[in-house]
């Protein structure tokens, strides 16, 4: 499911609007935060997530272990807020 270069920029510009749906602390990606945004990706593909990091490689390794239990793409980090992207159903 790799995004190309102009899906991502779609992506991030749809996603402007949109709020962070749940927030997670990195290293601590529990199964009921991969529950809650499995659930909040029914009914809409675009999900915006926020981690709370001590350093920017802790926010983007949290961004990848959640998309890898959900599963689904991480679009782009920008800060501290993670755009996750699942094609919907």
């Amino acid at each position: 499911m790799a995004l190309n270069s102009d899906q991502r920029r779609q992506f991030v510009a749809s996603s402007h609007p949109l709020k962070p749906v749940t927030t997670l602390v990195a290293g601590r990606v529990t199964d009921a935060v991969v529950a809650q945004v499995r659930q909040c990706f029914t009914g809409r593909a675009l999900l915006k997530v926020r981690v709370h990091a001590e350093c920017a490689a802790a926010c983007d390794e949290a961004a990848r272990d959640l998309a890898g239990r959900v599963p689904c793409e991480v679009v782009r980090r920008i800060g501290r807020v993670v755009l996750l992207y699942r094609p919907e159903e």
